[in-house]
């Protein structure tokens, strides 16, 4: 360590610019680290062997904390590690040759994980420095999420099964460390920060394991190969070999450097011309792995050979897009641009056949990128993609809406509602704030039904009463039975919603019994219209029937309620019958 202002001291370990180097307050306080580009693993570990020194020491007269006696005293403190932002309590107390400062770590960063932090710093009062420090770490793995809930945006409806009551198994990790003063080096010369490195703070934040091991490649790409072929031959109905062939392709992925990555993807994805449905099988198989490896490399490979192919194959573009919307943060900015260029037409995407074939799937996966970026803080890129679905939507206007109706044909119609259907579809998808009230104007007595429910079915990710409120005056006044429908689903599943349905009042003799129909799974019956008997009239107009089909209303839970979820489906079937008379 290498002596400077009284206000602190700047560690060097060596005046090579491709070294690491931190500097440290008297305090302990780790201000910033130094380092050239550097793996991201290895820096980590740079950080976290820094950070042994890292502490917020005080001397008796400094801190207003309760003194025990003469030579011993504690205070608390808010702090930065390795570990990022946390409390901690010191407890101090004077020894024959200086002061040592007990902490105590309090809490621990990850969510509900369990751990303990005791790290006691030795300072010797001859040598003017910390002379011994010894750690103590206990860590325990989460095993349940606080604010988990399994049955978030479910129906509240009775389900076939129960959770299981089985435990998860504890996995704890214990740790001990002990760093300790050799010998003093005198510096004639003082360091100086070096130039052309990278500041940055001694928090670790997460980090890639890019380093890759030595492989053969040639085995591994016999591997891919051979499973490739496990996965093609399994039958079209489906077998659980597929999973199995399919993620031991991605393992073999993983152990790849970029380069061979590179190599791989010209392969399946460039230097294959054959023209029929086992090449397509077999790039559709690896443009699933790429997706899943999820890595900037393979998804920067996936828009160069698939999306920006001279030719491409729409199929493989679809079922990209699937992979897109699924992944958990938004994907590399060229994937962005890609879908931004086909749904806004800009660039090389402007040929018809590119809407005709792709433009609703990037419509709608767009929407989910868009919310991605939101949810990771580039709120302004997620406005400005929605902000141009919304003026493609527009609000809608009842006068302006029936004019243009009347005009159109049938065929028209339909294809005038299924774009409508899409935009609001996506803007459900990517449910930022400024789209609420497009999606609110298109649920509108005036509109049709089938935009309708598209718009009802969008609100299904906006959590406040506003939406709740909508989804149920939908529910209860829209004129169209299939809207209504959609909207009681959307509404039993909204976390604002309420029971709208009258609890159901059982008497059997001078006991009566209240029994709530969402848990007693008790069928919601509507109204039946009571008209005046008349054969005749009903004869002359004519015969309307409305058959309901058996249909499905099937839950089930997985797991148990630390660690859980629900799925279910619903499938309604109904067949309309109308008979006129004859007269001949």
């Amino acid at each position: 360590m290498v002596s400077g202002n009284s206000a602190k001291n700047i560690c060097i370990l060596s005046n090579n610019s491709c070294r690491f180097s931190f500097e440290i307050t008297q305090r302990g306080e780790i201000l910033s680290v130094y380092h050239p580009p550097e793996d991201s693993e290895i820096l980590a570990i740079k950080k976290g062997f820094a950070a042994v020194f890292s502490s917020k020491l005080h001397s008796k007269e400094e801190i207003t904390g309760k003194s025990i006696d003469l030579k011993s005293w504690e205070y608390f403190t808010e702090e930065v590690g390795n570990e990022g932002p946390h409390s901690a309590v010191y407890k101090v107390k004077e020894t024959p040759v200086g002061i040592a400062f007990k902490k105590q770590r309090r809490g621990h960063v990850i969510p509900n994980a369990k751990g303990t932090l005791t790290k006691v710093l030795h300072f010797h009062n001859k040598l003017g420095i910390i002379h011994k420090v010894m750690i103590e770490e206990d860590f325990s793995l989460p095993r349940s999420t606080e604010s988990s809930d399994p049955f978030v945006n479910m129906r509240k409806v009775k389900f076939v099964n129960d959770f299981d009551k089985m435990s998860i198994p504890e996995m704890s990790a214990l740790c001990k460390g002990e760093l300790v003063f050799v010998t003093r080096h005198e510096v004639k010369e003082l360091y100086v920060k070096p130039k052309n490195v990278s500041t940055g703070s001694i928090r670790t934040d997460k980090y890639e394991r890019t380093r890759k091991g030595h492989v053969n490649v040639t085995e591994i790409l016999n591997d891919i190969s051979s499973n490739i072929t496990c996965i093609r031959n399994q039958p079209p109905k489906g077998s659980t070999l597929v999973n199995d062939c399919f993620f031991r392709i991605i393992s073999s992925l993983k152990l790849l450097q970029d380069d061979d990555i590179t190599k791989i993807a010209n392969d399946y994805f460039q230097h294959q011309k054959e023209n029929n449905e086992t090449h397509f099988e077999t790039t559709a198989i690896m443009v699933d792995a790429f997706a899943v490896l999820n890595t900037n490399t393979s998804q920067q490979l996936i828009v160069t050979l698939i999306l920006l192919a001279p030719k491409p194959d729409y199929r493989l573009l679809q079922r990209f897009f699937i992979h897109v919307s699924g992944m958990e943060k938004p994907p590399h900015q060229s994937i962005t641009q890609v879908l931004e260029d086909i749904v806004f037409h800009h660039g090389r995407f402007t040929n018809a056949s590119y809407d005709q074939n792709i433009y609703n799937c990037a419509m709608l996966t767009l929407g989910s990128v868009a919310h991605k970026l939101s949810k990771n803080g580039l709120t302004k890129k997620a406005i400005e993609i929605s902000g141009k679905i919304n003026q493609k939507l527009g609000l809608h206007d009842p006068w302006v809406y029936r004019n243009k109706r009347s005009l159109q044909s049938e065929g028209e119609q339909i294809k005038y509602d299924h774009r409508r259907v899409i935009l609001l579809e996506a803007l459900g998808n990517a449910r930022i704030d400024h789209s609420f009230d497009y999606i609110i104007s298109h649920i509108n007595s005036t509109n049709s039904p089938w935009i309708k429910r598209a718009g009802v079915h969008a609100l299904r990710k906006y959590e406040h009463k506003s939406a709740a409120d909508a989804l149920l005056k939908a529910a209860l006044f829209d004129d169209d039975h299939n809207v209504r429908y959609e909207a009681l689903l959307q509404y039993q599943a909204h976390p604002n919603s309420s029971v709208i349905q009258p609890l159901d009042n059982r008497y059997a003799g001078n006991n009566s019994e209240t029994v709530d129909p969402y848990s007693s799974d008790i069928k919601l019956i509507s109204l039946h219209p009571r008209t005046k008997r008349g054969f005749i009239d009903k004869f002359m107009k004519g015969f309307s029937f409305k058959i309901e089909p058996p249909g499905v209303n099937w839950k089930k839970v997985l797991g148990s309620k630390a660690v859980g979820a629900s799925f279910g489906i619903i499938i309604e079937n109904y067949i309309h019958l109308k008979a006129g008379r004859c007269i001949n």
